[in-house]
């Protein structure tokens, strides 16, 4: 029983550590698509991934910047 419970815990850690490290992929693709967007003007689909980053992250510091930067460029303070 104990093996058993062994093996379930490791194998809950592994998937927990894969999920983790595909999020961590995501959001770097997301900023690199909202930072895309804001370079093109279009500070709509920027805001809408950024806010979609926050939904996962929501102290991310990148993401807070660049939504407060498009923000501040558009005057809605």
């Amino acid at each position: 029983m104990n093996k058993v419970l062994s093996l379930v815990i490791l194998l809950t850690i592994f998937v927990f550590q894969l999920n983790a490290e595909a999020q961590i992929k995501h959001t770097k693709e997301w900023m690199h698509e909202a930072i895309q967007a804001s370079i093109k003007g279009d500070n709509e689909k920027a805001k809408n991934i950024l806010h979609k980053i926050l939904k996962v992250h929501p102290n991310h510091i990148y993401a807070l910047n660049n939504l407060g930067k498009i923000y501040l460029d558009s005057k809605k303070l």
